[in-house]
């Protein structure tokens, strides 16, 4: 299994800075919310290149801030779209939240 949080990724696009580590936290959990919202509608309606595009987002955007784990299964609903998002966006749901929990302390503990 992949790493949850490596969070020398957070480190080494804020530069240390704090500031900027809390407003990319704080970005990256409203934005992958809403993107988890959307990832459902999309796979409520069967909508396979939506929700392929969407994975691909999540990938991206979970890697910037070392979310490896959720990355890796943003990569396979870019690959698998809805087939695989029936079985990772209940995964994902509950598991962006042990990564919000891990980045609010890595923000807050730096270095930890």
């Amino acid at each position: 299994m992949d790493t949850i949080l490596d969070p020398s990724a957070l480190e080494l696009i804020t530069g240390g800075d704090p500031l900027a580590a809390a407003e990319i936290k704080d970005l990256f959990k409203t934005d992958t919310m809403d993107l988890l919202a959307t990832m459902g509608q999309a796979l409520a309606s069967g909508d396979d290149e939506l929700l392929r595009r969407l994975g691909h987002t999540l990938k991206s955007t979970a890697a910037t801030v070392g979310a490896m784990q959720a990355s890796s299964w943003g990569k396979a609903i870019e690959d698998g779209g809805l087939e695989a998002g029936k079985r990772l966006i209940p995964l994902l749901e509950e598991h962006l939240q042990e990564v919000f929990r891990m980045l609010d302390q890595a923000v807050v503990n730096p270095g930890r």
